[in-house]
């Protein structure tokens, strides 16, 4: 089984967030997630994780801004394993966003809009709970 490495952030600005819609041509075209990609050989996950945000959404953070979350085993197929590193930050206001072309929306959402919104990536009802204590339940799955 190949194990590939991820890294994303849950930016916060006031009890909301973003998330990105992947274009409809990319790869999970359609479906929702967070900021988040592969970290690149020799990059740290931290690392990875800000250069992902400003390449998706055009948002610059410092290292000392972001805070780790958890790391989670999210299991794609029987071939294929996401280890992703998850870091969070919060901000005074929202910021603005300019997607790449691997994305074509961005919503900022509270936990309960987030677990309402269709096509979320898997791992989003265990992320609500360990940034937000809060369970919710996701009916679709990828």
């Amino acid at each position: 089984m190949r194990i590939v490495l991820v890294a994303g952030v849950l930016v916060l600005v006031k009890n909301k967030f973003i998330i990105l819609q992947r274009s409809a041509t990319d790869y999970y075209g359609g479906w929702w997630g967070l900021p988040a990609g592969s970290v690149h050989e020799g990059e740290s996950p931290v690392h990875g994780a800000i250069r992902e945000l400003k390449e998706e959404t055009g948002i610059v953070l410092r290292e000392e801004a972001v805070m780790f979350v958890k790391e989670y085993y999210l299991k794609r197929n029987d071939a294929l394993t996401l280890r992703f590193f998850l870091f969070k930050t919060e901000l005074p206001e929202q910021l603005q966003v300019t997607l790449c072309k691997e994305h074509c929306a961005f919503q900022w959402v509270s936990s309960d809009e987030c677990a309402a919104t269709p096509k979320l990536l898997d791992g989003f009802d265990e992320i609500l709970w360990d940034v937000f204590n809060t369970r919710v339940t996701i009916n679709q799955k990828f």
